[in-house]
């Protein structure tokens, strides 16, 4: 018969991995270990062996060198004892485990301790392993976590001491930057913010400007220079035109920012072209509108005839916008791309159920969004290009063919109107 403080051990000898379900190892562990202490370990272990692999991990992860010492035999089972300790900060097992010749994945252990804010175990590590190769000891991505969790006595020791002593490397520093202030802007860790900030490494000036651009942190325009030269300003304008988000306020702000961009200075002119050639090419219509006004007529007018305008953006771009951005486009002489003008139409095509509705779209003079100002127009230019309304559908079809999965009454659909434009050519003839 089973020993009675043993039976609740059945639950977790299935599960046989201590990270599978840890809350509930530790609530049969703890309080059995502190009515038993160690005097019934061999029982449990010869009841259910699995429990063996459990006990070594949970040890570890509670910094119980007492266990891993009565235990010490056992040590083959597993390898991740050191990682384990290292993640939980736990010294003393692994100045255990090192004195007993135990020091496997100490990779995985570097990482986990630097993630989880460790800095003493790193401190012991670096010390004690002396002849290892550490460079992958810690990835950028731990030095991320690190910062999103707001261990700045980490980041700052990683920085400042493993990265000169370990991968002073700038492709690794510039990598170990972005992951830091990424994730330190995203969790609002703003003291990580300035101690990787302050330290002006290498060319994080761009990574600053970057994730500044991309999430939206302002606080790390406090970083950057305003007297950068005007090539690297440069970069940095496309970049924030190009992130996600952007908005022409961003824009307002990054031209009054920068010396070299204020007027009559001589970065303000090239910065507004790549600017404007930029959000053009991704249909940014509120930093068109903004630059355009900033801009002379005779330079936009040269950007806006390339033809490439839309040529990185898509459909859904045009749904961020409201139809008060007709005016503009009607007032400016624009040389639309393509294939976007082939992509917007065929989505209108897709979304307007009967040909009825399309003839109404075709035929409407106050549109009620911009993405059907844009269908009608670009079905005319694109008429104008192909020379009939049914060679401009069957290239729609042909798009839509290609969908995974293609919807069938969607073709059906357009095949249908080639035939009704094909007869209404044939009644105007």
């Amino acid at each position: 018969m089973m020993d009675a403080d043993l039976l609740p051990f059945h639950s977790i000898d299935r599960t046989n991995e201590y990270y599978m379900d840890d809350d509930q190892v530790d609530r049969l562990l703890t309080p059995w270990l502190e009515t038993y202490g160690l005097t019934r370990i061999s029982r449990l272990i010869k009841t259910f062996p699995n429990v063996t692999l459990v006990l070594l991990l949970y040890a570890a992860a509670h910094g119980r060198v007492d266990i891993l010492k009565y235990m010490h035999d056992q040590f083959h089972v597993t390898d991740s004892l050191f990682e384990v300790a290292a993640a939980s900060g736990h010294l003393p097992v692994l100045e255990f485990l090192h004195s007993v010749g135990y020091h496997e994945r100490l990779r995985h252990a570097a990482g986990l301790a630097a993630a989880h804010g460790h800095h003493h175990v790193l401190q012991f590590m670096y010390e004690t392993y002396p002849d290892e190769d550490k460079q992958w000891w810690i990835d950028s991505s731990d030095v991320g976590a690190a910062a999103g969790s707001g261990h700045v006595d980490v980041v700052a020791w990683i920085f400042d001491f493993w990265i000169p002593a370990v991968v002073p490397y700038t492709v690794f520093v510039d990598s170990a930057v972005w992951e830091a202030l990424a994730s330190a802007t995203k969790h609002d860790q703003l003291a990580v913010v300035h101690a990787v900030a302050s330290r002006k490494l290498t060319s994080h000036w761009f990574c600053i400007c970057s994730i500044a651009a991309n999430q939206g942190a302002d606080v790390l325009w406090d970083y950057v220079d305003a007297d950068l030269h005007s090539d690297s300003v440069i970069h940095v304008v496309s970049r924030v035109v190009e992130s996600r988000n952007v908005t022409f306020a961003q824009l307002e702000f990054i031209f009054s920012k920068f010396t070299c961009l204020q007027v009559g200075h001589s970065g303000r002119d090239d910065a507004l072209h790549v600017s404007l050639t930029c959000a053009s090419d991704l249909f940014r219509l509120d930093c068109m509108r903004w630059l355009v006004e900033r801009m002379e007529a005779s330079a936009v007018s040269k950007i806006f005839r390339t033809g490439d305008c839309g040529s990185r953006a898509s459909v859904m771009t045009l749904k961020e916008y409201g139809v008060d951005f007709v005016q503009f486009l009607n007032a400016h002489e624009v040389a639309f791309d393509q294939d976007f003008m082939l992509q917007v139409v065929t989505s209108s095509v897709e979304a307007t159920e009967t040909w009825n509705e399309w003839q109404a779209l075709r035929n409407t003079r106050d549109p009620s969004t911009l993405l059907a100002y844009c269908a009608n127009k670009f079905f005319d230019i694109l008429v104008g290009k192909e020379g009939s309304q049914v060679q401009v559908m069957s290239q729609c079809l042909e798009r839509l063919a290609q969908a995974y999965p293609p919807r069938v009454d969607v073709l059906r659909k357009g095949y249908q109107w080639c035939q009704l434009m094909v007869e209404n050519d044939q009644d105007r003839a």
